[in-house]
């Protein structure tokens, strides 16, 4: 049995498969994080024609007030993992 384990593990499909369940669960913790407000600062070179070279900054703030379309799209993240997670234990059977 653990002969078997270890050829199980070093299919390079199965490898393939388990790196896209880990990029499915990075997606849905990148969805969750949709949930919170963030902030944008941006400082760059400017020109104008009075004042000549200069400095510019912009400040921006994102509230997310779409609760629905975020839960969406945690859920189809969420669909994508045991989506993944079904396909590999189909292969590991296989």
């Amino acid at each position: 049995p653990a002969l078997v384990e270890r050829a199980i593990a070093a299919r390079p499909e199965l490898g393939v498969s388990r790196e896209s369940i880990a990029r499915a669960r990075s997606e849905v913790d990148v969805m969750q994080q949709m949930y919170f407000p963030m902030g944008l600062v941006r400082i760059g070179g400017a020109y104008t024609m009075e004042e000549g070279p200069g400095v510019m900054a912009m400040f921006g703030i994102s509230i997310p007030i779409f609760r629905d379309r975020l839960d969406a799209g945690v859920a189809e993240a969420r669909s994508m993992v045991s989506m993944n997670e079904a396909e590999l234990e189909a292969m590991r059977l296989m």
